[in-house]
């Protein structure tokens, strides 16, 4: 039985209920870990605590922009005054906003379908989309990391667990328009980041690993079900498991690398895509 009494879990973009940060916060509270959630998602903020806490695991929760450095600074520092340190940080945070995917097919009010809605790559997005996507998926994990890691030096421990992507290891094409090229750049560089962290921090007692997950019915993954019957039948073929992977099998590998059972596991990146992609 893993044990993280004690310590303190800062998860990012862990406010939606049906996401996999919230899956992860449930899994690491049910084995003794305090969690902070920092998100920009105030629909669901407060409901987030307020569940946690109904399942009798202490949380509490951050109104924070992981995309500005500033505001994260405040939020870390708020963090360690009250609970005195900081032992785990999942950059959880990411993906590509339904704006931006539907801005390729003429805005939210285009006719376009699912079917037909161009992918977002590196040739046709704008500067603008290009800079909000890699703040989001590459620069809050730099952001946050390098907030917290004074603290987790100074008290000689801490895990970091940051979110690579399938996409990130082998891109995206035309049918997978959920998502978008700019992501795929920013996953594959979280990988390159994990591991220069990882040689950075390993004489001060930090891991620092990425999980890369493969298709999750997450928040973010409810597009899968919404897919033309043929672009989701492809998807499903080009997986060994036969199906799209759920929340809690993501934020189990999250619970083994935030414990000291892996404490000699560092600079990885592991894959849970069902057999899609093997690194």
């Amino acid at each position: 039985m893993y044990s993280l009494k004690g310590q303190v879990a800062l998860i990012t973009g862990a406010a939606h209920p049906l996401g996999i940060g919230r899956s992860i916060a449930n899994h690491l509270g049910n084995h003794g870990a305090k969690i902070v959630i920092g998100d920009i998602d105030q629909t669901y903020l407060e409901s987030a605590v307020h569940d946690l806490e109904a399942k009798g695991i202490s949380a509490s929760s951050y109104d924070v922009d992981v995309s500005n450095l500033e505001e994260i600074k405040k939020t870390v520092d708020t963090v360690i005054k009250k609970e005195g340190r900081i032992d785990i940080l999942v950059n959880n945070v990411g993906g590509t906003s339904k704006t931006d995917r539907e801005s390729v097919a003429g805005g939210s009010d285009s006719t376009a379908t699912s079917s037909s809605t161009p992918l977002l790559g590196i040739s046709n997005a704008t500067v603008e989309q290009w800079e909000k996507i890699i703040n989001v998926n590459l620069n809050s994990a730099f952001f946050c990391s390098q907030a917290v890691l004074p603290y987790m030096k100074k008290q000689e421990y801490g895990r970091i667990v940051n979110f690579a992507s399938i996409a990130g290891q082998r891109g995206v094409n035309k049918i997978e328009s959920f998502t978008s090229g700019p992501y795929a750049v920013a996953k594959a560089a979280i990988i390159g980041m994990t591991r220069q962290l990882a040689l950075e921090t390993a004489e001060y007692g930090i891991n620092v690993n990425a999980v890369s997950p493969g298709f999750v019915k997450s928040a973010r993954g409810q597009a899968l079900e919404s897919l033309p019957e043929e672009h989701k039948e492809a998807l499903l073929q080009s997986i060994p498991k036969g199906r799209f992977g759920d929340p809690e099998e993501v934020a189990s590998v999250v619970l083994g690398l935030c414990t000291t059972q892996f404490q000699y596991v560092t600079g990885q990146t592991v894959n849970v895509n069902g057999g899609m992609y093997f690194s």
